[in-house]
């Protein structure tokens, strides 16, 4: 099923998900599970591509468990729509990276840091520093 929604994430541009929080029931390498419980991170810049995305993964997980004689269940715990930063911030860090001569790509933000809730107070942008062995923050 993980695969599928690897094909289905790969279809969309921009599209990034994550699969996490992997809880197999019994969790013995010699006994097939009978519960799997996992949680998916779902993101784009684009709300309404993100939606369609997810619609697109709910059906195709059906379509799979109907067809391995299983079930699945479908539980949103978190929605977030995703932030776009400030244009002049983010002219500004594009220079800045370009002068140094490093790589860059423009980020949104939907991940529920303090940086999405800045925009209402003033111009936001966000500089993502990517660690050695590619970690997310706080990890």
């Amino acid at each position: 099923m993980i695969s599928t929604l690897y094909e289905i994430t790969n279809s969309y541009s921009g599209l990034k998900t994550t699969v996490g929080k992997l809880h197999v029931h019994p969790n013995v390498a010699n006994v097939v599970p009978g519960n799997v419980e996992w949680v998916l991170d779902v993101r784009h810049e684009d709300d309404t591509l993100r939606m369609t995305a997810l619609d697109e993964m709910r059906h195709a997980l059906k379509q799979q468990a109907a067809l391995d004689g299983t079930s699945v269940t479908v539980n949103e715990l978190w929605a977030s729509p995703a932030v776009l930063f400030d244009e002049d911030v983010l002219g500004a860090i594009e220079k800045s990276t370009d002068n140094l001569g490093l790589t860059r790509m423009k980020l949104y933000s939907g991940a529920g840091h303090d940086s999405k809730y800045m925009p209402y107070f003033g111009k936001t942008g966000m500089i993502f520093i990517p660690s050695v062995q590619a970690l997310a923050p706080g990890r």
